[in-house]
């Protein structure tokens, strides 16, 4: 499995189980530098922002349905 699969995976899960178990809304909070799910004002998750020397990465999400997002991750070199 890649690892953007690997990460897609394991963030689906992370927002389906919380959307289960809490019923919360969940809602996206960006800041200067990273993006946090909130759920019942409390974070969830928060994307770090991949640096590296001579790459840029920019992160996308969109909410699939009620409490289950998709992240991806795009690299320029």
């Amino acid at each position: 499995m890649t690892k953007r699969m690997t990460l897609l995976v394991v963030f689906l899960t992370v927002g389906t189980v919380v959307f289960g178990v809490a019923q919360a809304r969940i809602e996206l909070r960006k800041e200067a530098s990273s993006t946090t799910l909130v759920a019942d004002g409390r974070p969830v998750a928060t994307l770090v922002p991949f640096t590296e020397k001579d790459f840029t990465a920019e992160d996308a999400v969109r909410e699939v349905r009620p409490g289950v997002f998709e992240w991806s991750r795009t690299f320029r070199y």
